[in-house]
């Protein structure tokens, strides 16, 4: 039998448990499981939000280094173009078969998760070729 008791430092539940005979082991802090971070499509920030000065441009993310353009062949990676809603999980559940593996789009395209929040649709993003 498990009994959990919730807060307080009131003991009568155990004292309780211990009358009637049940051995009632030493209190235990439990630990939240805290799950893996999603990375979802980016929102555009509500006005005045802060981030930029009055007259100055938002910061944008940093564009991938390189050419645009198609990747050569002997390249271990491949580019497509942020679809709207679409985001770095979805991407890595479809082209790399887990959407737990997109902090390897991240570290391919040089972004940090805070750089993810500041990504649009339309924005080349390089998927590297699956190795598993």
């Amino acid at each position: 039998m498990l009994v959990l008791e919730v807060g307080g430092i009131d003991t009568s539940l155990r004292k309780s448990l211990t009358e009637g005979g049940i051995e009632v082991g030493p209190p235990q802090t439990l630990v939240p499981v805290v799950p893996a971070p999603t990375v979802e499509a980016p929102q555009p920030p509500p006005p005045g939000d802060g981030t930029a000065a009055k007259g100055e441009p938002a910061p944008s993310v940093p564009e991938p280094k390189g050419d645009p353009a198609p990747a050569p062949a002997n390249v271990d990676w491949f580019e497509v173009e942020l679809a709207p809603k679409q985001t770095l999980t979805g991407l890595a559940k479809k082209h790399l078969g887990d959407g737990t593996r997109y902090p390897e789009i991240l570290k391919l395209n040089g972004w940090t998760e805070r750089d993810v929040l500041r990504l649009r649709p339309g924005a080349k993003v390089k998927i590297p070729k699956s190795k598993r």
